[in-house]
């Protein structure tokens, strides 16, 4: 419960930010219709070739492997589209926290000028990710937890590459260095993430199947179009939500491990218990 409050708080905080730029929105938008557009590429190139043959169990594994090479590239455009856009969503809150008024314009420039640095990042974090896919999908007992632990570390790692490489214009293999000693010099190495924006979402993502399922059954199957469309439409728009707030906060942490600067509706306290273990 302590988790949940925390996060609410710093939902709340991070929503006081994007009311002011409701426009970053968007970038989310865009981001999702990009990365749908890149699975319907992949997916087509796939069938077209067959290679979903290829991955079946009795295939020879020298067919499998340019299969696995083909869905790393695929894996790689997606976090090169995700990270991109959440880039320039930092670059646009960090303007704000700075004084200044964004516009969309603004962040796609930012992110633009340093495409090399987020494309040689986005390589680094697809490959690690897939690594790590790859441990946590194997058949031996405990690599589900040797994955577990190693995503946690590269996520505090990690946590402020995409900020350092907009806003202090660094090469990705730096950023990973600066982001381990901003972390580790504001929060200390005792690090734990007490919040989770991924679960306030989970939760109010949670009533929609019972309620598609409760109207089905008292208001018949003509009705479950819509209704599965408007689900549909409303998880979509809490995705949104998520991406948007979370990426904000990123850059709001970012602020504050950097120059321990505290934006308008935050508290330090708040931003300190928010990565330090209870």
């Amino acid at each position: 419960m302590g988790k949940i409050g925390t996060t609410l708080s710093l939902m709340g905080a991070s929503w006081q930010i994007l009311k002011k730029d409701k426009e970053l929105l968007l970038f989310p938008v865009i981001s999702g219709i990009c990365c749908l557009s890149v699975m319907a590429i992949f997916i087509f190139q796939a069938l077209d070739h067959g290679w979903f043959k290829h991955l079946a169990a009795q295939a020879a594994p020298q067919r499998k492997d340019p299969v696995y090479w083909f869905i790393f590239f695929y894996y790689y455009c997606n976090y090169l589209v995700i990270i991109f856009f959440n880039s320039a969503i930092i670059a646009c809150a960090v303007i704000r926290m700075d004084g200044g008024n964004p516009t969309l314009a603004d962040g796609l420039q930012a992110a633009a000028n340093r495409f090399p640095q987020i494309a040689g990042w986005a390589l680094i974090a697809s490959t690690i990710g897939f690594l790590l896919g790859m441990v946590e999908s194997g058949s031996r007992r405990g690599r589900g937890i040797i994955a577990a632990v190693l995503g946690i570390a590269w996520s505090i790692v990690s946590y402020f590459a995409i900020p350092l490489i907009v806003v202090e214009k660094t090469n990705p293999l730096f950023a990973m260095d600066r982001s381990l000693f901003l972390v580790t010099n504001t929060w200390g190495e005792q690090v734990f993430g007490n919040f989770s924006f991924g679960l306030i979402f989970t939760l109010f993502s949670l009533p929609v199947m019972p309620l598609v399922l409760i109207m089905n059954k008292y208001w018949g199957t003509h009705i479950l179009l819509p209704v599965f469309a408007g689900a549909v439409i409303y998880l979509i728009i809490l995705a949104i939500f998520q991406s948007a707030l979370q990426t904000i906060f990123n850059a709001v942490m970012y602020v504050f491990a950097r120059d321990g600067k505290v934006p308008e509706g935050f508290s330090a306290g708040l931003l300190r218990d928010a990565m330090r273990r209870n």
